[in-house]
């Protein structure tokens, strides 16, 4: 009976034992790299957010120290990633949310998001006898980390150790967040917001509204529409109103532009959902000072009032047939917001013009009876009014002229004997993916050029003068991830050139904020709304079709390059292009097909002529292959975009139509993984198509029509970024 009883106490202790607890070195019979191994070496285990896989049946292996694992078991199943093998090229496709890990059995070459990595350790094939299972054994570090989870190695326990990566969920989808998540104070006092924590999107500081501007101090009220959406906060004297996924918003029913739309989102840690609205406009627009702390990553906020400057303009000439005296003038800083108020002893008659070229406001005040006011101010504690100046009073006019700072936005607001300007400057909430350079005295934004390299992974600032000792000693340590140096340097132009390196293709775009300038640095989809990438068909030592003293592939790269790019490097504009070729170069056709993932367009067009043996065949056609038409996310297929380009595009330049849409199996358009077709313009073996293709005005007239129609069909199918 007692022999019974510990052989029962044995088996408890058995099933109660985690099964991921260390395991001794023990005899492995596998078969890998084509010869059986015993494998003596540590018999690994994992486990996903505290929780253990089972890969007892085909435990994960260390080899040179690195610990693989069958990818199926653990990824697959264990984390849920959407996961592709091709056995015929033996290649592993892992997808998770927008990050993308490619792997081929027996290489060290992975991609990740397109860009190229190499491994220290393969991934392989690996058979276990004591299962009878085949598995693809992965590099468990790389690929967690690459897809955008946390990886631990617990060595005590033997145990790779995986955990969710922090994700945010809005519009519909989630988006893994890598961002600063920050706190709240009001007046000094912490708010607690661990629920949701503030986050930064396109350098704007987002906040709960309820917890936030509810918060009783402030004394403000919030309510919210669910009905219509709408997000209302009042104090005692504005109201601001938003609509969700709206850049609409109304300030004392006054309509303003938001650079970024309030959301409701949850996260996947508390999976608590807020409203969050944009912490610095909705502060100072209801009269709160607003300081976004970047060492701490507080967004604080705070009641306060500061008269900055004020005059006194009470001498009067009292034989003038005028009625009215301008008062005082004062500029105030009122809980966070500037504004400069104009007192009258009654109600004020006021003109205003602003002129953009020298960004000034001008006022025209009438039936004034002060005399002597004539004034020049230069005011250095604004952070909107540079200057302001006060014409003499003779005939009962008075002109004030208001020189402004480069990015002040104002709005105004008169009542009876008061007129007000009110400031909406606001400086930018920084995250890590964002470099403030100070801008040189003399240096206006509008001098500040740059250029994309991201063919030789390099994006280029350019400033006007010699500033090379001004930005020789820019700290590599704030750079974001993904730059991995700057090299400043003076160009033939004598103009000063920073040239930052990148690990691979990334977006950016700058902005201007007062004395300094930023750029916001990451993946191109996390910059761009609309991404395309364009390929010039042939190239190099591959001319295309040469007829009629033409060669086609100088046709393709003139009109989607060299003249597009005009447009699609505008300052303005609203879809940012990628191109497969810069140069006369032949690019392998699998290459310009991958290197939709490298850039993350959303679209893909290769651009060619046709040719025939018969002069009479005219016209466009337009290609794509059935094998690559579902739909992205926002719903855009292939097919969709052949049939807008074939019925928006070629008819403005006089080419027939009546060919129509087609399918092909075309390496560029099937090997694609974004919407992908290939138009044929025309044919160069027609007279009446090669005398519209051939003349550089023409080709100039058909790149910009094809720039408007890249952008209508954006307009008409949005990305939703």
């Amino acid at each position: 009976m007692k022999k019974l009883r510990f052989i029962l106490f044995m088996c408890l202790i058995l099933t109660i034992t985690p099964y991921y607890s260390v395991q001794a070195s023990s005899n492995l019979r596998i078969k890998m790299n084509g010869s059986v191994v015993k494998y003596e070496g540590t018999q690994a285990k994992a486990a996903f957010d505290g929780k253990g896989i089972d890969v007892s049946n085909t435990p994960g292996i260390i080899v040179n120290g690195i610990a693989l694992f069958p990818y199926d078991v653990v990824f697959k199943n264990g984390l849920g990633i959407k996961c592709q093998y091709n056995t015929f090229t033996k290649v592993l496709t892992m997808k998770k949310n927008e990050n993308t890990v490619k792997l081929t059995m027996g290489s060290s070459i992975a991609y990740v998001n397109g860009t190229k990595k190499t491994l220290s350790v393969s991934p392989r094939k690996v058979y276990f006898y004591h299962s009878k299972k085949t598995k693809l054994m992965v590099p468990s570090r790389f690929v967690t980390e690459a897809l955008g989870y946390t990886y631990n190695w617990n060595a005590s326990k033997s145990l790779a150790e995986i955990r969710t990566p922090y994700a945010l969920y809005y519009d519909k989808t989630w988006h893994t967040y890598t961002g600063t998540k920050g706190s709240v104070k009001i007046n000094g006092a912490s708010i607690n917001v661990s629920d949701m924590p503030t986050v930064v999107m396109k350098n704007i500081a987002f906040v709960q509204a309820k917890k936030v501007f509810g918060y009783k101090e402030l004394d403000a009220t919030y309510q919210y529409n669910s009905k219509s959406k709408t997000i209302t906060i009042r104090n005692d004297d504005l109201v601001v109103e938003f609509t969700l996924d709206s850049t609409t918003a109304y300030v004392n029913g006054k309509r303003c532009t938001l650079k970024v739309a309030p959301k409701i989102m949850k996260d996947n840690v508390t999976k608590k959902s807020a409203i969050m609205v944009p912490a610095k406009f909705t502060a100072e627009t209801l009269g709160y000072g607003y300081v976004w702390n970047s060492s701490k990553k507080i967004s604080e906020i705070a009641v306060i009032r500061k008269k900055e400057w004020s005059l006194a303009l009470e001498k009067t000439n009292h034989s003038s047939a005028c009625t009215n005296t301008l008062q005082s003038i004062d500029l105030i800083d009122e809980k966070g917001v500037e504004s400069i108020r104009f007192v009258g002893k009654s109600d004020l008659s006021i003109e205003t013009e602003f002129s953009k070229k020298h960004n000034t406001i001008t006022l025209s005040i009438a039936n004034l009876n002060n005399i002597d006011t004539k004034l020049s101010k230069k005011l250095t504690n604004s952070n909107n009014l540079k200057q302001l100046k006060i014409s003499e009073c003779e005939t009962g006019n008075l002109t004030i002229t208001m020189s402004l700072s480069e990015d002040a936005t104002y709005y105004e607001e008169k009542s009876g004997n008061r007129y007000c300007i009110y400031f909406c400057n606001s400086e930018v909430e920084v995250d890590d993916n964002t470099i403030l350079l100070q801008k040189p005295e003399g240096v206006s934004y509008s001098d500040i050029m740059d250029t994309d390299c991201y063919y030789n992974k390099q994006f280029k600032i350019t400033i006007p003068g010699d500033q090379v000792s001004y930005y020789n000693n820019i700290s590599l340590s704030s750079l974001p991830e993904g730059i991995t140096s700057v090299k400043c340097s003076l160009n033939s132009s004598g103009n000063t050139v920073l040239t930052f390196h990148t690990t691979k293709v990334l977006g950016y775009k700058l902005f201007d904020n007062g004395d300094t300038f930023g750029i916001t640095v990451g993946r191109p989809s996390e910059i761009y709304d609309s991404i395309v990438l364009l390929d010039a068909g042939h190239g190099g030592v591959d001319p295309g079709c040469v007829s009629n003293g033409q060669q086609e592939k100088n046709i393709n790269y003139n009109i989607i390059y060299k003249y597009a790019r005009t447009y699609f490097n505008g300052k303005n504009s609203k879809v940012k292009a990628y191109w497969t070729r810069t140069t006369d170069k032949k690019i392998e056709l699998s290459d310009r097909a991958a290197y939709s993932e490298k850039v993350e367009a959303d679209v893909f067009i290769s651009l060619h002529m046709n040719s025939a043996g018969s002069s009479a065949a005219n016209g466009t056609e337009t290609y794509y292959t059935l094998t690559n038409n579902k739909p992205n996310s926002y719903g855009l297929t292939s097919k969709m975009v052949a049939n807008y380009f074939q019925s928006n595009w070629s008819s403005q330049l006089g080419l027939s139509t009546t060919r129509g849409v087609k399918t092909a199996n075309y390496v560029v358009t099937k090997q694609n993984t974004v919407p992908a077709i290939l138009i044929e313009l025309g044919f160069m073996t027609s007279t009446k198509d090669i005398s519209i293709l051939g003349s550089s005005e023409n080709q100039k007239k058909a790149a910009k029509t094809f720039y408007q129609t890249v952008c209508n069909l954006f307009e008409e199918y949005p990305t939703g970024r």
